[in-house]
């Protein structure tokens, strides 16, 4: 009995080994899942993470990144407004956009990965000459400066580009940035209309702006910009002028070389961070570079203190310091002075080295500016006190700033590793999709699996307040397993609305906007309806209305604002937001509010879509849901959806928000103000 017992225990022996095998092996099948036959293909993906290697595109993650121990998330809401409206004092206001930006950048370290609907960053791309396209020109330079410090930039855009002109990928790709050109139109019938950075996998930054001039602007803490100067020279030579952004005395100026195609003088705006000072010149006035050590009077001795006025002196800059945000090969010791009739002077004449060619003398470079703003806070003085201006004595003010020409509104999150890679994960479907011959997969791999979502949102503490976050995606065919759809995420926070919706978006339309004919399409229309008629829910819908607004969104917006009945506790109100035009006619598609966001009195969503059937079914998009619950203690702490609550009732209440019956009585969208 005992020896026919043998095969048995020997049998079931071997079969928990078979089953083991079988189970490790599904185990390794999923983690390890390779892409569908022909579907995706192997082309490098963009510079990974510190620690990940270089991977392909498709390659999985080896599962979820673990919380990093240094992890403090902090969420910083963004916008930016145009200067010339301006709100009552006291308003609330967020953190202006291209500060954020720019603080981003400089917190790079390995790679910034962006998605946006197309890059405009210069005012030549549309054949503007605006003082308002400084800032992007400061963002584009920022960019070719990280590059050449090999810090990876990977772009996944629309294909075809909306810019036609714009030369600003190309600038980049030619100094290492990889790009891709996503043919959504092709994939789902859409374009890639997502606007959202992924910088070294730890911060994130999701809103309504794309790379476009038009959204910036730049408002130090005080409420006083802060500009940095950029001039462009022959032999692609320039220099980078800057002035420290408080109590700062002495002018510095630093050589820079490959400041990309073109001439002429250009200014840009940007935070204090990206330089330490800042050179005004005169305007219409010419500067010839020469090989003397120090600019001083005739009769001083080298680094002796000024003593006329107009004369300005400091310690010459130093090469990079880590750390500091500046190029090794970029920055040189020179200091410069402008209004002294021998004209501007180098400290010692240093050559550049050219990356494609010998060493070439700057002496030799001729600068006329052209154009030249120096607002107070950078110490310049305007027409001719510029070059004259004197420590201590407050300059004149100039009436001509740059400023934005679109409404934007947008959230940073720092140093939040599990966000940040798992909306990277969202970047990747764009970057494997950008490849050539790439065809949408029946089925995402599993690398692409999002593990959080609004079944299972982060949870932890953002600078101390008890927060809850996830990431939503549109059009389904590009959500893989586990990532919310940004319809489903919308609908969930009405749905769990129990006192208000409000909603700023720039068009809204219960039907598709790009399809012919078009299909009737209620879904959050009703949404809205409901939560009004059903639930006492008060609900505000401000649109934007600028030139290029279709008149055929009235009789629907006219059709929800019928729908409220104060008598019977239904209560929706329905608004426009008019940007006036004022003396800006002349760039083109500006002007207008740009956000698309939803606070409730739980949550706030902030997204990348319009409010139409075509954002959620073909065309791509982002959305951040986020809710905060105030600790005790700290009564004067604000939530996340206070915040934007703050922010929606200051423009509610502003007079640029109009009645519809306003609007229909004349108040035509390209108000001049």
């Amino acid at each position: 009995m005992k020896a026919k017992a043998v095969p048995w225990e020997v049998l079931r022996v071997l079969a928990v080994l078979w089953l083991g095998a079988v189970a490790l092996a599904y185990v390794l099948w999923q983690v390890y899942l390779p892409p569908t036959s022909g579907q995706l293909h192997p082309e490098e993906g963009p510079t990974s993470f510190p620690g990940q290697g270089s991977s392909r595109a498709w390659e999985p993650r080896r599962g979820e990144a673990a919380p990093q121990p240094q992890d403090a998330c902090r969420l910083v809401l963004v916008e930016s407004t145009p200067r010339d409206l301006p709100a009552a004092a006291g308003s609330p206001s967020a953190q202006p956009l291209a500060q954020a930006w720019l603080q981003l950048l400089d917190a790079a370290q390995h790679s910034i990965h962006v998605a946006s609907f197309y890059w405009s960053l210069t005012g030549a791309d549309i054949g503007v000459n605006d003082s308002s396209s400084q800032l992007g020109e400061a963002l584009l330079w920022k960019l070719e400066r990280l590059l050449d410090r090999n810090i990876s930039l990977a772009v996944a855009t629309n294909s075809p580009s909306l810019a036609k002109n714009s030369t600003d990928l190309r600038v980049l790709a030619a100094r290492g940035a990889q790009v891709r050109f996503v043919p959504l139109r092709k994939l789902t019938g859409g374009v890639l209309h997502s606007k959202f950075w992924v910088v070294d996998g730890r911060h994130v930054y999701l809103g309504s702006a794309n790379m476009d001039w038009r959204a910036l602007t730049q408002v130090s803490p005080e409420g006083r910009e802060t500009h940095q100067g950029l001039v462009r020279c022959p032999r692609s030579r320039g220099l980078v002028m800057s002035r420290a952004a408080r109590g700062g005395t002495g002018w510095g100026v630093a050589l820079v070389h490959g400041t990309g195609a073109g001439s002429g003088v250009w200014e840009a705006c940007t935070a204090p961070a990206l330089a330490p000072r800042t050179v005004v010149l005169p305007v219409g006035r010419r500067c010839s570079l020469c090989t003397r050590e120090t600019c001083v009077p005739e009769g001083k001795a080298k680094h002796e203190k000024p003593a006329r006025e107009g004369w300005q002196q400091t310690q010459p800059c130093r090469p990079s310091v880590a750390g500091q945000g500046r190029d090794e090969r970029l920055l040189l010791g020179i200091f410069c002075f402008c209004g002294n009739k021998r004209g501007c002077c180098l400290d010692g004449g240093y050559n550049v080295q050219d990356e494609q060619g010998p060493r070439h003398p700057c002496s030799s470079c001729e600068l006329t500016v052209r154009h030249t703003v120096c607002p107070d806070s950078c110490g310049g003085a305007a027409s001719a006190g510029w070059g004259r201006s004197v420590p201590g004595q407050r300059p004149a003010r100039r009436s001509r700033r740059p400023a934005p020409q679109v409404k934007e509104l947008g959230a940073v999150i720092y140093n939040c590793s599990r966000l940040a890679l798992d909306l990277e994960r969202t970047f990747q479907t764009y970057w494997v999709l950008g490849a050539p011959r790439a065809v949408l997969p029946r089925a995402w791999p599993r690398s692409f699996s999002s593990h959080i979502n609004r079944f299972r949102p982060l949870r932890g503490h953002f600078d101390g307040v008890p927060t809850t976050a996830y990431f939503s995606a549109s059009p389904p065919a590009l959500c893989p397993h586990g990532r919310t759809r940004d319809l489903e995420a919308l609908l969930a926070v009405v749905r769990d609305a129990r006192e208000f919706i409000y909603v700023s978006v720039m068009e809204y339309f219960p039907s598709t906007r790009f399809s012919h004919p078009a299909r009737y399409w209620p879904v959050l229309d009703t949404a809205l309806r409901t939560a009004a008629f059903n639930r006492g829910v008060r609900v505000r819908l401000l649109v934007s209305c600028w030139p290029h607004t279709d008149p055929s969104m009235f009789p629907d917006l006219r059709s929800l604002q019928a729908f409220s009945n104060p008598a019977a506790g239904v209560s929706v109100d329905v608004k426009v937001f008019i940007v006036p035009v004022g003396n800006h006619s002349n760039i083109p598609f500006s002007r207008v509010s740009h956000s698309k966001f939803m606070v409730t009195e739980k949550a706030a969503y902030i997204g990348t879509s319009n409010w139409s059937e075509d954002y959620f079914s073909s065309t791509s998009g982002v959305g951040l849901v986020v809710s905060q619950r105030a600790p005790r203690g700290r009564p004067g702490l604000l939530t996340a959806q206070e915040q934007l609550r703050r922010l929606f009732e200051r423009d509610w209440d502003s007079r640029y928000a109009v009645g519809l019956d306003a609007q229909a009585q004349g108040q035509d969208c390209a108000w001049r103000g």
